[in-house]
C-alpha cells in the first residue's frame, strides 16, 4: 500500500527544482552546490510514498541527494510535519 507514481515523484523533484531556485540561487539561504548530510536531519512517516516523496523533494533541491540522505522514519504521530534542519 502507498507507493508513489512516476506522476507523483515527478511532482516532487519539480517542487525541489522551485526550492532550489527560491532559496538557494534566489535568496542564497542554502549551500549552493553540496548538501552536507552532517547537518541535514529529515523525517518522514513509515508509508512508502511519503519516503519517495521526501527524496524526490531532496533530489530536485541538490542532485547528490539520491538515495544517499538518511531518513528518520517514524509513526505519524511522532513525525515534526515541517522541520527541517540545517546546521
Amino acid at each position: 500500500m502507498g507507493h508513489l507514481t512516476d506522476v507523483g515523484f515527478q511532482m516532487a523533484l519539480d517542487l525541489g527544482s522551485q526550492l532550489r531556485q527560491r532559496y538557494i540561487e534566489q535568496h542564497k539561504l542554502l549551500p549552493q552546490h553540496r548538501l552536507d548530510l552532517q547537518l541535514l536531519h529529515v523525517e518522514s512517516t513509515a508509508v512508502q510514498r511519503t519516503v519517495a516523496t521526501l527524496r524526490g523533494v531532496l533530489n530536485g533541491l541538490y542532485s547528490n541527494a539520491s538515495g544517499v540522505v538518511p531518513v528518520a522514519v517514524r509513526p505519524y504521530a511522532q513525525v515534526r510535519v515541517g522541520r527541517l534542519l540545517w546546521g
